[in-house]
This record gives structure tokens, sequence and C-alpha cells, in this order.
């Protein structure tokens, strides 16, 4: 290969080609060498030709030159287009185009018109599925909370009952230790007065009077 300046040797690397790129990601010397044809290159050198230079700049550069190159050549294909366009309307009347360009909305209108009803029609379609899921979901989500609230009823009854059995033994507990019985002070004078009524004398008859 021939020999060619540094700047163009530096150019000429690709970014893509790994053998051309240190771990760094810095250009080779032995590569920049061999392209200038010069062993007494340097590092710095190379750093003073270009200081940006690495492979990731690299990459750049040739990316936005890919994308000019490739705008340029569009812009080529349009001029032609664009110029007999151009000569193409100068021989045509004003008026003869402006009716022409109505006719064509026109037809856009309608065309857009068609295309609205079919998207209506999807999103409607759409907004009864949804309605029919978000119903679903209500309605699971219901069930589900009326379990869940019996279950918390049934558990907090329990655990009433429960409190009041506890309740009501420590009092039984506490009765039968101070000696008491269980039942009421009713219940009790009720004892009493039938227990002094049977201890009374019999009745007396006509002949022992």
């Amino acid at each position: 290969m021939g020999a060619i300046t540094l700047k163009d040797a530096l150019e000429s690397l690709d970014p893509a080609n790994d053998a051309q790129w240190t771990a760094d990601g810095l250009p080779r010397m032995d590569v920049v060498e061999t392209l200038i044809d010069d062993k007494a290159i340097t590092r710095k050198d190379v750093t003073e030709a270009d200081p940006e230079l690495c492979r990731e700049v690299a990459t750049k550069r040739r990316e936005e030159a890919q994308k000019a190159k490739e705008a340029e050549e569009k812009q080529d294909g349009i001029r032609p287009e664009v110029q007999g366009r151009q000569e193409e309307a100068q021989k045509i009347d004003p008026q003869e185009q402006l009716r022409a360009d109505i006719v064509t909305l026109d037809e856009q209108i309608k065309e857009l018109g068609v295309e609205k009803n079919a998207i209506d029609k999807i999103i409607i379609e759409t907004q009864r599925q949804r309605d029919a899921l978000q119903q679903m979901s209500f309605g699971n989500h219901s069930a589900a909370e009326d379990t869940k609230a019996r279950m918390a009823f049934i558990k907090s009854q329990n655990e009433a009952r429960a409190t009041r059995y506890e309740r009501g033994r420590k009092i039984l507990q506490i009765v039968g230790k101070d000696g008491l019985t269980p039942k009421c002070r009713l219940d009790q004078a009720m004892m009493r007065k039938t227990a002094r009524g049977m201890r009374r004398p019999p009745a007396r008859t006509p002949k022992q009077l």
C-alpha cells in the first residue's frame, strides 16, 4: 500500500475493524506506521494531527458522513422532479389548479371520514370490552369482600363469646373462693323464706281451740 499523509491515514481507519484500534479505543501505531510508511511516527504525532480521534469519535464521524451522503443523494434525486413540477405548474391555469386542488381535498375528506367511522367503531368495541372486564373485576372483588366481611364477623362473634365465657369463668372462680353461692340475692332470700316456712307449727284445728 502506498504511503499517504498522517491525516489521511487517520481518516481512513475503520472503527468497525478491531485490528486497527487498541483496547483503549486509540489507533494502533503499527497500522498507522504501515499506512504512512514511516516507522518514526509517534503517538504524540498522532495526537497532534487529530486530538479528538478515538474509536468512538471515528464511529460518529463515519455515521455523520454516511447520513450527509444519503441526504445529498436524496436531494439530487428530488431536484429533477421538483423542477418538472414547477415547469408544469407554469403551464396550468391558476383557476383550474384551484378547482383540482378542491376536488383532491374533497376526496381526502371523504376518505378520512370513512377511516374515522372505522376508528369510532373500534373505539366503541374496545370500550365495551373494557367495561365488561371492569364489571367482571368489580363482581369478583365484591364477592371476595363479602366473604371477607362474613369471616370477620364470625371471628368477632367467636372472640366475643370466648371473652364472655372467660369472664364468667373468672367470676365463678372468685365466688367459689369466697365461699359464696353463685345465685343472686333474690334466690337466696327465697330459699331462706321457704326454709322458715317449713319449720312453722301446724295450724290449729277447731277442736284444739
